[in-house]
């Protein structure tokens, strides 16, 4: 099971992000520190004015259990600058997906 994101900017704009992402068996009993199944990266991509981008997304070990990113970005365009906070859930067991979080302009 897989949750892919995609992305359209409405000008050229640099995506930057840090994320940490964590799955298991169980979303109630998440792994703790310094576990394996804690996987912590930064990466960026240069998003094209008008062209939807695939960003890829979290997905269950094996079709099972439950994958969770928690992830900090920053957009930024020749006019804008956007920063977002995310967090995406993938539960294999009850067949869900959801997204949480929040889009708002650098001051």
């Amino acid at each position: 099971m897989r949750l892919d994101l995609r992305a359209t900017a409405p000008q050229a704009t640099r995506l930057e992000s840090t994320f940490t992402i964590d799955s298991g068996a169980d979303l109630a009993n998440p792994p703790q520190p310094g576990s394996p199944e804690i996987v912590s990266g930064n990466n960026a991509a240069d998003l094209t004015a008008g062209t939807e981008a695939d960003l890829d997304g979290p997905g269950t070990p094996g079709g099972a259990g439950y994958a969770r990113v928690n992830a900090r970005a920053l957009a930024v365009g020749p006019s804008t600058t956007t920063t977002l906070d995310l967090v995406e859930i993938v539960d294999a067991g009850s067949g869900r997906c959801s997204i949480n979080g929040t889009a708002v302009p650098a001051g």
